[in-house]
């Protein structure tokens, strides 16, 4: 043991106090790789096997996107269900934490279809993780509702939490 200790030392004095410096610097950023993008590199790869089996699988319940269809139509939820589907909206987002305070809606009819889109342009606050189960599990609930489309916006680099306007339509039937 003293000898390995006695060998260290004259290695020591090889290489200077700029070489000692230089190892430590060195056995730091190894350390820093270590406890950051080893971890980091980890989560990615888990979120991309997720999104990967996720984008795989077919949607449940997805009605014919044909919207002559019969079975389309009949698929679609009656217009005096709008109020239900926009709790639903709301439970959905409140279990991922979301809160939906405001939002601007309104109903128009699709002309010659008998059909009419209700739509919605929502703001929130959240972080990405529950921003996205919150529009996979509102999708995937209610197959007549569509994101139209979504701006993200992050306040500043070091803020988790992303504001995001989300914009839905949801096709009901009003009558022939």
């Amino acid at each position: 043991m003293t000898r390995l200790i006695w060998r260290l030392r004259q290695a020591a004095r090889r290489v200077g106090a700029e070489g000692l410096t230089g190892l430590a610097l060195c056995a730091a950023a190894l350390i820093l790789w270590r406890a950051g993008v080893v971890p980091a590199e980890h989560r990615l790869a888990v979120g991309t096997a997720e999104w990967r089996t996720l984008a795989s699988r077919p949607a449940a319940r997805r009605a014919p996107r044909t919207a002559g269809s019969a079975a389309w139509v009949a698929a679609l939820p009656p217009a005096s269900a709008i109020p239900a589907a926009l709790g639903q909206l709301a439970n959905l987002a409140r279990a991922q934490g979301i809160e939906l305070k405001e939002g601007h809606y309104g109903l128009a009819p699709v002309e010659g279809t008998g059909l009419s889109r209700w739509r919605a342009r929502i703001p929130v606050k959240a972080r990405y993780p529950a921003l996205k189960r919150f529009l996979a599990a509102s999708l995937a609930a209610n197959p007549a509702l569509t994101l139209d489309g979504f701006k993200l916006e992050r306040p500043d680099a070091d803020s988790r939490t992303l504001k995001a306007e989300l914009r839905f339509s949801l096709y009901v039937r009003t009558g022939a």
